[in-house]
């Protein structure tokens, strides 16, 4: 699983997140990211992560919500 579909499963999975959909998140996680890092390849984060580590990060960063996505990032960069 990549890193921007641990953030995305997430979100998904919380009602709290509102109406929002995969693309929508996808775009968010891309934003934000670029925002945050110009300099930082994210082709390079958004690299597949150990089944096992993206179901334990998976539970490790919910609650989910959208204004944490930068949060997020930022927690599973060394992840994989």
């Amino acid at each position: 699983m990549r890193r921007s579909d641990i953030i995305i499963n997430s979100l998904l999975n919380d009602k709290a997140g509102g109406d929002v959909n995969h693309y929508t998140l996808l775009l968010l996680i891309h934003y934000t990211f670029n925002i945050s890092y110009p300099y930082e390849g994210y082709g390079e984060w958004d690299v597949d992560v150990e089944r096992s580590k993206a179901e334990e990060y998976s539970n490790k960063i919910y609650p989910a919500h959208l204004s944490k996505i930068g949060l997020y990032i930022k927690e599973l960069w060394d992840v994989r």
